[in-house]
């Protein structure tokens, strides 16, 4: 009777603090190759771009929700208002395979309407769990838009569409060695 009350409490306890995470993680992130096309009229900045240059991205949380649903907190995202943001995640799991997308759009009607700009980007994060170690990937894909008689002819060069793909490399945490300060 006394071990039924101990765990009931228990069960109680637990509940009360909310979903646990089900797996904490130390995330890097290396820099993939911005295409030329992703460039004004195609023509990269005159500098040396390094690629494979390592980011720590912090710790990121994943967690199991309902309706076969994932969640993934921590995840900073640079938005087509290109302030980044603090997001959780929505995603699934399917072939081992763990996938978040987010799409952000911004519309600016100028010109009293006569030209109507669209920013959208669409980001894209697959992880693939190994153990105590995942690796993956995360494509960033920014399009513009502009519709109406007041954009300029060439909108489209000025504006490349871009898309690039860095590789994720991230690493089990145990949640009692995280640090809250």
């Amino acid at each position: 009777m006394k071990r039924s009350v101990i765990l009931g409490l228990a069960l109680i306890a637990g509940a009360a603090c909310g979903p646990q995470p089900l797996t904490v993680w130390k995330v890097s992130l290396f820099r993939g190759e911005v295409p030329d096309s992703c460039y004004r009229n195609s023509i990269p900045p005159d500098e040396e771009h390094q690629t494979g240059v390592q980011l720590d991205l912090g710790t990121w949380e994943l967690y199991e929700g309902p309706e076969g649903k994932f969640f993934l907190t921590g995840v900073k995202v640079n938005g087509a208002a290109n302030l980044p943001s603090n997001q959780t995640l929505e995603g699934t799991f399917q072939d081992d395979v763990y996938t978040f997308d987010v799409t952000d759009t911004v519309i600016d009607k100028r010109y009293d309407g006569a030209a109507v700009v669209t920013v959208s980007v669409q980001t894209t994060i697959k992880l693939t769990v190994d153990g105590d170690t995942f690796s993956g990937t995360w494509t960033q894909a920014d399009s513009y838009g502009c519709a109406g008689t007041a954009c300029e002819a060439n909108f489209n060069l000025e504006h490349p569409n871009c898309t690039v793909t860095h590789q994720l490399k991230g690493a089990r945490v145990e949640a009692e060695n995280l640090h809250v300060l």
